[in-house]
């Protein structure tokens, strides 16, 4: 769920906040992404692919791909570890839709990543969040609880608006609670205020000091194994779709690995463009002139056959 409102919050009272843009934008950068949310789009966008079998391997059980990206097990929350990488310097962003990456610290939040040439991020910054809506870090958190989070219950009757203005009015979750008609917002059963506090501000992560990313080249052979020897899948094709890849790659970025025998050939701009042979027009016969012009141009002066003037 991430933090009701949150985004609409934001944009109302912090616009200069959020900015928009291209993907481009964010060329050799480091994204901390929350896998499992984009491993579940993908998965729900994929289409049934059969092996040579009949079995449907649409999905690849969790299993990981074998060289293709740096990854790393968040011990609880991965928001969370994505928003430490981010503190650290290890990471430039983190790429989530859901909004709890800020209350858990993230500088700098993306949205809506894509893989089209045409995407368009929307990037939160949230040293300018807090500064335009005036807050510390702890009172933006407490604003989050107070919109309803995934940790606790929300206030009942509490809309956002309310909850932003009593909170930077009185500075605190407690304090808010002693200018509102208990009545009208009752609290939520056995709410947790300090333990939804704890879970944004100290929360469990992987230690960014601990955790090394390094680039690998991806590694064909192992992809070959995985889809083809494994999965079953017909290997010419997989072969055939790792050598487009592979060519597609910038020359400076092209992996030193070879690839599988079977897309060793290199490929032509007919294989991408195939182009039919066309068939010649046929020959259309030139008109004959009729008896009557051919007259006409035989008595023309000057031409071979014509009478000379005077004569």
């Amino acid at each position: 769920m991430g933090i009701v409102r949150l985004a609409d919050v934001i944009k109302e009272e912090a616009a200069e906040a959020v900015s928009s843009f291209p993907l481009q934008q964010y060329r050799d950068r480091v994204i901390a992404l929350d896998a499992s949310i984009a491993i579940y789009q993908f998965r729900t966008a994929m289409p049934k692919i059969f092996n040579r079998n009949g079995e449907n391997i649409s999905w690849p059980g969790g299993q990981r791909l074998p060289g293709l990206g740096e990854t790393l097990q968040a011990p609880a929350e991965a928001e969370a570890t994505c928003a430490a990488l981010v503190k650290s310097g290890k990471v430039w962003c983190t790429a989530t839709e859901d909004m709890d990456a800020l209350p858990f610290g993230s500088l700098r939040l993306i949205r809506h990543l894509s893989a089209k040439k045409s995407c368009e991020v929307e990037e939160f910054s949230l040293p300018a969040i807090l500064q335009k809506l005036g807050m510390t870090q702890e009172q933006f958190v407490d604003l989050c609880i107070l919109l309803g989070c995934d940790y606790c219950g929300k206030i009942w009757r509490l809309g956002p608006k309310k909850a932003l203005r009593l909170l930077q009015q009185h500075g605190t979750i407690e304090q808010v609670l002693q200018n509102i008609d208990p009545q009208k917002h009752p609290l939520p059963t056995n709410w947790d205020l300090e333990g939804a506090r704890r879970l944004f501000l100290q929360p469990e992560v992987a230690d960014p000091g601990q955790i090394t990313l390094e680039w690998h080249d991806p590694d064909p052979e192992g992809l070959v194994q995985f889809l083809a020897r494994e999965k079953h899948m017909n290997e010419s094709r997989v072969c055939r779709r790792l050598q487009r890849w592979h060519e597609a790659q910038p020359k400076e970025a092209q992996p030193k690995q070879q690839v599988p025998r079977e897309g060793r050939r290199q490929r032509k701009l007919g294989d991408f463009f195939p182009a039919s042979k066309r068939a010649r027009p046929p020959e259309v016969p030139s008109p004959r002139p009729s008896r009557k012009r051919q007259k006409l141009q035989a008595g023309t002066p000057g031409k071979a056959g014509s009478p000379e003037p005077g004569k």
